[in-house]
């Protein structure tokens, strides 16, 4: 037995728990839609600060993929010089590129190198300009997840075991940032659920 099969037998348990309690996560949209300039403003408007964070963009509720998609230095109409003008990182406004240089952000395996790989993976594709690989979706959003933990947004055990179980299933996948291996059955299985669990975090609905 692998050490990634070890660990995901141990992590069904958990996962297979959260399941059953039949939260709103069994309704989320797995696959985040791409942002386009005109959208990317929209979704920054939709997802803004909640009222328990109006001060700062770190803490408070989770951000969804779509919110971290504009927080960043590489994006068309990003927010980097809101954050700047705020104080940026030591007045707790975070950009994705904050985060990439410390502690660094990583996928299963991969780590990711620039900004532009990061916001392409949110937007649900890859800086290769590549057509999203399967495993994209939960991609995308163990990355917002990352990043929502990474700020210290409001968390709780069934976001941080479907974190380490997205973690896993991508590393299972070999994901290098623009493609993967196929799943066994295991994994596979797993992955769809994983996803929505996520996105449900990241909606700021799995830890309620």
């Amino acid at each position: 037995m692998t050490w990634v099969s070890a660990a995901w037998a141990v992590l069904g348990v958990a996962l297979a728990t959260t399941a059953c309690s039949g939260g709103a996560e069994e309704s989320r949209t797995t696959a985040p839609a791409e942002l386009t300039t005109s959208s990317a403003v929209v979704a920054l408007d939709e997802f803004g600060l909640p009222p328990e964070a109006r001060a700062s963009n770190g803490g408070g509720s989770p951000r969804p993929p779509a919110y971290w998609a504009v927080w960043n230095t590489c994006a068309p109409d990003n927010r980097a010089s809101a954050a700047a003008a705020n104080g940026g990182r030591a007045a707790g406004w975070f950009l994705v590129d904050d985060l990439l240089a410390d502690p660094g952000l990583q996928l299963g395996d991969h780590p990711l190198a620039t900004c532009e790989e990061a916001v392409a993976l949110l937007q649900g594709g890859t800086a290769a300009g590549q057509s999203p690989d399967p495993v994209s979706p939960l991609a995308a959003q163990l990355l917002a997840a990352e990043l929502n933990l990474g700020v210290g947004s409001e968390t709780c055990a069934a976001a941080e075991e479907a974190a380490v179980g997205a973690h896993l299933v991508l590393s299972a996948a070999r994901f290098d940032g623009v493609s993967s291996s196929p799943l066994d059955a295991e994994a596979g299985g797993a992955l769809p659920q994983l996803t929505r669990l996520l996105a449900a975090y990241n909606a700021g609905e799995l830890c309620r």
